[in-house]
């Protein structure tokens, strides 16, 4: 999960490509941050409100892994549907070139 110090301008290397680790990571410790501050507003210490929050996301890792390879998917599916466009976007050209 990322640091709270981490610099301002990372996001703006999403100009050159994006950066789906970092993504998931900063939406995941969102999520975990604010499930912490959920459970000590309801009266429990910090550790106790960081030990459940960890209990309840369960397997961080495999939830990572899970959330690439969704990413992968809807990647394909993006880059499948711009090539369809694109190749009867041609076609129409074509025919009225012809």
């Amino acid at each position: 999960m990322p640091e709270p110090s981490e610099p301002m301008w990372r996001r703006y290397l999403r100009f050159f490509g994006p950066n789906v680790k970092g993504d998931i990571d900063e939406e995941l410790g969102f999520h975990f941050t604010e499930r912490i501050d959920e459970l000590r507003a309801q009266g429990l210490a910090p550790d106790a409100a960081h030990r459940q929050a960890l209990a309840e996301f369960g397997d961080v890792p495999a939830i990572r892994a899970e959330l690439h390879r969704i990413d992968r998917e809807a990647h394909r599916r993006r880059r499948r549907r711009v090539s369809v466009t694109t190749a009867v976007g041609g076609l129409g050209l074509d025919l009225r070139f012809a």
